[in-house]
């Protein structure tokens, strides 16, 4: 009793019993907290490193490959960068290695898929790299990736082996050299370095969008070689051939150089009588376009008057061959609808023709005949003769028709005289 009265009476003995037990589990409370929060950093990290996947489907699948060095289990899979699930185990079947791995279920291959290794870091460690595939069906869990679909590492390891040879050859203390040579040329030249990169990869984007127009240029260049390998007799030949007309040309040299300068000249004295003579040029191209144009109008005439010129001077031909004379008639042309004809002596007519040059009466024509009169000037002659149908007198046509014998057409003046 008297020790109940003794605790009672002691002052604030109850409060201080409740704040210890206050204090007791906060730090409880705390403790548990700051161990919740370590475990799920420790998980986090643990899955981080051991890329373990704590939550989530996962598929197992195998794939045969030729050389899997650096390759643990545990280590990433990756498709385009992204981490889709781990490697399993490593093995050996055959003679070659077999890599089991899981992927997240949302995850579909095909059996198309292939299969490489890519480096982690600069230690040697890789991961399993997949290139999804689009043909064949869906590999069912636990399916196996064909040893034709695995492809070739090309990592630093595959790029040493592959230059062993080339350096086991080179001299060091050359290559050393050279190597100094380069860095030497390269100091204070970065900036260009860099524009010769930027460039590149600007041509090889622009390259690459026109993989189509370039895949057509290597065929055709692929054709025209093999066209060229297969005439390749020729090709010496014409090589040949080039290499003596060069050294031809070389031995000529001073010629073709007197050449030159003569045509030099000869295409500047060309260009001043061109100049001089610009009105006379013109007149005979303006000449020439009437003759032309005549000529044109006239083409059916002219056409078969030539058909038939043959047959009218076959005769002729046959008899002057044999160095007898005879006596033929001279034909003086004028131009179809011209009133006057002129001849080089105009005193002197052609015979068959009226005095003072008019053109005498045709007996054969149907109407009228045309009369002429006679003045100086180019060589040419009126008259007529048999009549005919079908053109007009004194036309191109007409005269070449009563040349080749077939008597037709007017507008032609006669004369005699005998030939050999």
């Amino acid at each position: 009793m008297r020790r109940r009265k003794e605790l009672s009476t002691t002052p604030g003995e109850p409060r201080l019993k409740r704040k210890g037990a206050a204090r007791t589990r906060r730090a409880a409370i705390s403790f548990g907290v700051f161990v919740v929060v370590s475990l799920v950093l420790l998980a986090a990290l643990t899955q981080r490193i051991g890329n373990l996947t704590f939550f989530g489907h996962q598929t197992t699948y195998q794939a045969d490959m030729a050389d899997v060095t650096g390759l643990i289990s545990s280590d990433p899979v990756k498709i385009a960068g992204v981490t889709v699930g781990q490697v399993t185990g490593v093995g050996v079947r055959h003679g070659h290695a077999v890599v089991t791995f899981t992927v997240d279920d949302t995850v579909h291959l095909h059996t198309s898929t292939e299969t490489g290794l890519r480096s982690q870091n600069v230690l040697g460690q890789e991961f399993l790299y997949l290139y999804p595939g689009t043909t064949g069906g869906i590999l069912r869990p636990g399916g196996v990736l064909p040893l034709q679909n695995s492809l070739t590492t090309a990592g630093v390891g595959a790029l040493l082996n592959a230059l062993g040879p080339f350096l086991s050859a080179i001299n060091p203390k050359e290559a050393n050299t050279l190597v100094e040579s380069v860095d030497a040329a390269l100091q204070g030249n970065e900036l260009q370095v860099n524009s010769l990169i930027d460039n590149a990869a600007t041509v090889s984007s622009t390259v690459g969008s026109l993989d189509t127009q370039v895949g057509s240029v290597i065929d055709d260049l692929d054709q025209v070689l093999t066209a060229l390998a297969k005439r390749s007799g020729d090709v010496g030949t014409l090589l040949d051939n080039l290499q003596t007309v060069s050294q031809s040309l070389a031995s000529r040299n001073s010629v073709l150089d007197s050449v030159v300068s003569n045509l030099s000249k000869v295409t500047g004295e060309l260009a001043n009588l061109t100049r001089a003579n610009q009105g006379n040029l013109a007149t005979a191209i303006g000449d020439l376009n009437s003759v032309t144009n005549a000529v044109q109008q006239n083409e059916q005439q002219l056409s078969s008057g030539l058909s038939t010129l043959g047959a009218g001077l076959a005769p002729y031909t046959e008899i002057s061959s044999y160095g007898q004379f005879f006596q033929i008639q001279t034909v003086y042309l004028c131009l179809a609808g011209e009133t006057t004809c002129t001849y080089n002596q105009p005193g002197a007519t052609p015979a068959g023709s009226l005095p003072g040059g008019l053109v005498p009466p045709d007996p054969f024509a149907p109407g009228p005949s045309s009369t002429t009169t006679s003045s100086g000037g180019a060589p040419s002659g009126t008259g007529s003769s048999g009549a005919g149908t079908g053109a007009a007198p004194g036309t191109v046509g007409s005269i070449l028709r009563m040349v080749a014998g077939n008597g037709s057409g007017s507008g032609s003046g006669s004369g005699s005289g005998s030939g050999l």
